[in-house]
C-alpha cells in the first residue's frame, strides 16, 4: 500500500505540472500532422500524391528536434515547405515551453520529497536481515549508527532535518544506512521505514517527548513484538511509555549521573565497565585515576 501510495504522488506531481506541455505537445503534433496528409504532394512524374500518416509523424518528430533529414517520401510542394515552416516553428517553442515545465518539475520540492520517500520506501524493502529504526540522528543516533555499523547491523534513520539527513551521506558506514528527511510522529513515515516488518527488532526514539510518544504507541500497534528505546529526560510521560509494555526509558542525565559517581567512587571498576561495553580508548592497562584533590582521592 505504501509503496502504490509513494508512486500515486509521484505521479500525480508529474501531471499536474506537466499536463499543460504535453497537452501542448500533442496538439502541435497532431495538428501538422494532419496537415501534412492532407496538403498533397507530387512525386517525380509530377503526380498528385499524399503522405501518409506514419511519414507525417516521422517527418514531426525529427522537424521538432531542428535535425533536418530531408523532404520525405517525396520532395515537397511550395505547399508543403509552408506547412513545414509553420510547424517547425510552433513545435520549437512548444519544447521551449515543456524543457522549461521540466525545469521546474525538477525543482519542486514537494516533487524531491515524493522521490525521496520512494527512493527511501524502496532501499528499505531491500533489506531482508534484521534492522533498527533510529529515530533523531543528532549527535547520540550518529554514534548509534556508527555502533550498528561496526556490529553488520543496519540502521534506518528518520530526521526531520535535511542537514543531518544530507551528512549521512557523507558516513562510511559497512553496511546499508537508509535515511529519511521526514517527521517520524507520522505513521507513513514509519512504515516507510519498515516498522511493520517481521526484519523490525527495535525503535530506537531519540527525538522530543511528545513525538517520541507518538512513535512509540504507533510502533506497539504496528509491530508488538519489536523492541521500543525511548529517550525520555522527563517524568511527563514515564508512565504512558511504561503502559505500552516492553519499553526501555532511558534517561540521559540519570545515566551520566550513574557512570560519573561510576568514575568517582570506583575508577578501576568504571575502567572495566568502558572496556567490556567496547568503548574506544579504554584500555585495562591505564585505568582511569581521580586527579588530586578531587572528593574521591580525600575519602579513599
Amino acid at each position: 500500500m505504501a509503496k502504490g501510495s509513494d508512486l500515486d504522488r509521484v505521479t500525480f506531481i508529474v501531471l499536474r505540472e506537466l499536463r499543460g506541455p504535453i497537452f501542448m505537445l500533442i496538439t502541435v503534433y497532431a495538428i501538422g500532422m494532419i496537415g501534412m496528409v492532407l496538403i498533397p504532394g507530387r512525386d517525380a512524374d509530377g503526380n498528385v500524391v499524399h503522405m501518409g500518416f506514419f511519414h507525417a509523424l516521422y517527418f514531426m518528430a525529427y522537424t521538432a528536434t531542428t535535425t533536418g533529414f530531408g523532404e520525405l517520401p517525396h520532395p515537397f510542394t511550395e505547399p508543403q515547405r509552408m506547412w513545414s515552416i509553420a510547424c517547425l516553428l510552433l513545435s520549437v517553442v512548444t519544447w521551449v515551453y515543456a524543457i522549461g515545465a521540466i525545469a521546474r518539475l525538477v525543482g519542486n520540492p514537494y516533487f524531491s520529497q515524493a522521490l525521496a520517500q520512494r527512493r527511501f520506501s524502496n532501499a528499505v524493502r531491500r533489506i531482508h536481515e534484521p534492522f533498527v529504526i533510529i529515530c533523531g540522528y543528532g549527535d547520540t543516533g550518529s554514534l548509534l549508527a556508527r555502533g550498528l555499523s561496526d556490529q553488520r547491523m543496519t540502521g534506518v534513520i528518520i530526521d526531520g532535518d535535511v542537514d543531518r539527513i544530507k551528512a549521512l551521506g557523507l558516513r562510511q558506514y559497512a553496511v546499508p544506512m537508509p535515511g529519511l528527511c521526514a517527521d517520524a510522529g507520522v505513521p507513513k513515515n514509519l512504515i516507510d521505514a519498515g516498522v511493520d516488518r517481521e526484519q523490525c527488532r527495535a525503535v530506537v526514539v531519540l527525538t522530543e517527548e511528545e513525538v517520541g510518544l507518538k512513535i512509540a504507541v504507533v510502533t506497539r500497534l504496528l509491530n508488538p513484538a519489536a523492541q521500543i528505546i525511548c529517550r525520555c529526560p522527563s517524568r511527563l510521560h514515564v508512565e504512558e511509555l511504561r503502559s505500552l509494555g516492553s519499553v526501555i526509558i532511558a534517561d540521559p542525565f540519570e545515566a551520566y549521573a550513574r557512570e560519573l559517581a561510576l568514575a568517582l567512587r570506583s575508577p578501576p571498576l568504571y575502567t572495566l565497565d568502558e572496556w567490556l561495553v567496547g568503548a574506544r580508548g579504554a584500555s585495562l592497562r591505564r585505568p582511569l585515576s581521580c586527579p588530586p584533590g578531587s572528593a574521591a582521592s580525600k575519602q579513599s
